[in-house]
């Protein structure tokens, strides 16, 4: 999971969070966050996603994406949506 959130300095901050399925259920775990406040293009942040997952060597293991109203990446229809273009494959 992915979330910009501005901090005490005004710096605009994405936290990355792992969240998959293990045998006792499913997990979350916070990994870092990444300041964006030079970096708030879409493709800036969708390299950025990219990155850190194949940096935890999951982006073969993304089942979905979703946006909580976020345009900059979900798109607004005219163009293809920076992540949509990323190249995954199913999951196995």
């Amino acid at each position: 999971m992915v979330d910009e959130t501005t901090d005490a300095s005004n710096a605009a901050q994405l936290a990355l969070v792992l969240r998959y399925v293990t045998d006792t259920g499913v997990k979350e775990r916070f990994v870092r966050f990444e300041d964006v406040t030079s970096g708030k293009r879409a493709d800036d942040i969708a390299a950025l996603i990219v990155g850190f997952l194949e940096e935890y060597e999951c982006l073969d293991k993304v089942v979905a994406q979703c946006y909580d109203g976020a345009a900059v990446i979900g798109g607004d229809g005219s163009a293809p949506p920076a992540l949509h273009t990323m190249e995954l494959q199913p999951a196995g």
